[in-house]
């Protein structure tokens, strides 16, 4: 029996490690950690296609370009850390679904650069240039050098100039608690952040937490639930926050009632928030058809806002 679960743990213990290797060269104090789930995302039907157009569109490639691909076939993971959020520094850690050498390609194919080597880098760094992408439509990007290493085989870090702050961090490989935060069941976003006093002082338009923990989950019918909880300094501060939430919530309610009443009340029921001692707690459950109706009326509200310019009158023959 023994020998049993020895060769079970053996023959399991690469699977786990290969699982878990993403989060290995994650800088282990980082104070903000945001995971998206894109192999379950795009098991969505009914969102993978506006997640499929979305990508797209952010990267600037025409969807009908021979070239977009369904990324969701080549990333399985896709984890933003920010180690200091005084710092405007983020590395985009990547688990991907291709080999390293297809994965250049890829770059090289959809960027329609060449992917440069840093020589004197381990591990291997290479950066491309990017220009002319749009974020949104009619914003274009300024030219933007990113870098990109391969921390594992199929595990790499992308940031923008280069990879070199990364190697600053002594400690990397985050704490079993945080890797259970991440790694909520059937969530498809999931992440936490850590406010320091300094950053809160700078800040003083946001909630005054020490920590917050959240995740985004999909139903198969196409309904999402949102979870949150907040951490503060004491119980008066926790209650502040929970009032600044609940204001939140009504200013929502207001605006969709210039819409459309049903959505509002709607909006209403659906979200949750609560107190215990010093932790809030944000519960939210909206359905498919509100999610269908709350985007319909925003693009019609965007419309409304910004009506398409009529053409230019012809003026008229002189008889």
């Amino acid at each position: 029996m023994r020998m049993l679960l020895i060769a079970a743990i053996t023959a399991f213990l690469p699977l786990f490690l290969c699982a878990n290797e993403i989060y290995r060269f994650i800088p282990s104090n980082s104070q903000q950690v945001l995971q998206i789930n894109l192999k379950d995302l795009a098991g969505m039907e009914s969102i993978r296609q506006d997640l499929v157009s979305n990508i797209n569109r952010q990267t600037g490639l025409d969807p009908k370009n021979e070239k977009v691909q369904d990324f969701s076939n080549l990333i399985d993971k896709v984890v933003a850390v920010t180690p200091d959020l005084m710092v405007d520094e983020t590395f985009i850690f990547v688990k991907f679904k291709i080999t390293e050498a297809e994965c250049c390609r890829k770059i090289e194919e959809l960027t329609g650069t060449k992917l440069v080597t840093v020589p004197g880098i381990k591990p291997v760094e290479r950066r491309f240039t990017v220009e002319g992408n749009h974020i949104f439509p009619g914003v274009a990007l300024k030219k933007r050098t990113f870098a990109v290493r391969f921390m594992g085989p199929n595990v790499a870090v992308f940031a923008k100039d280069s990879c070199f702050k990364l190697g600053l961090f002594s400690s990397i490989g985050i704490s079993e608690k945080k890797l259970k935060e991440l790694n909520v069941p059937k969530a498809l976003v999931s992440g936490f952040v850590e406010f320091t006093p300094d950053f809160l002082a700078d800040n003083p338009y946001l909630p005054q937490i020490q920590r917050a923990v959240y995740s985004l989950s999909g139903g198969k019918d196409g309904s999402v639930r949102i979870q949150a909880s907040a951490v503060c300094a004491d119980e008066k501060m926790a209650n502040q926050t929970l009032i600044q939430i609940q204001q939140y919530v009504m200013v929502g309610g207001l605006m969709l009632n210039q819409v459309d009443q049903e959505l509002m009340q709607e909006w209403i029921t659906s979200i949750r928030a609560g107190r215990d001692k010093n932790t809030v707690s944000v519960n939210a459950f909206f359905t498919k058809s509100f999610i269908t109706r709350l985007t319909a009326a925003s693009e019609k509200a965007a419309a409304e806002l910004n009506p398409p310019s009529s053409p230019a009158a012809k003026p008229e023959k002189k008889r």
